[in-house]
């Protein structure tokens, strides 16, 4: 029997994609749904631990109802260097997502879509060439 925190038995955890960390250490990047008794939506959150499962971390908080990453796919959710993770945060005012970025340690989130009444579509990192 594995004991880690990626598997828990009230919660269903998705592994979305592994990165290296600032120290060059792999990690996974996790949304992690918990059932909420008498709810029929379970809360969503992301988080990141090692390889192994230790050092399991939530990088978002409980203050919106739902934080999803975009289905997985061939866009990656992290930055091309890693320095940045985008995710969609649920407002608890008018139930509809806008588009955040964060550190991958979870610190600095910023709102970068910010249109209240809307749903915010798909969000992809773009590549600028250099000159």
């Amino acid at each position: 029997k594995i004991e880690t925190p990626l598997f828990d038995p009230i919660t269903v955890t998705y592994i979305y994609q592994v990165f290296p960390d600032e120290s060059g250490e792999l990690r996974l990047l996790l949304r992690r749904q918990e059932a909420i008794e008498s709810e029929d939506t379970p809360m969503s959150r992301i988080a990141v631990s090692k390889i192994d499962g230790s050092d399991f971390t939530y990088l978002t908080d409980t203050s919106a109802r739902c934080y999803l990453l975009p289905p997985p796919s061939n866009i990656s959710h992290l930055s091309p260097d890693y320095s940045l993770l985008f995710f969609y945060r649920q407002d608890p005012i008018f139930d509809l997502e806008d588009i955040w970025v964060m550190k991958p340690d979870g610190s600095n989130p910023v709102n970068i879509s910010n249109t209240a009444g809307f749903n915010e579509g798909s969000a992809g990192w773009i590549v600028i060439p250099e000159n």
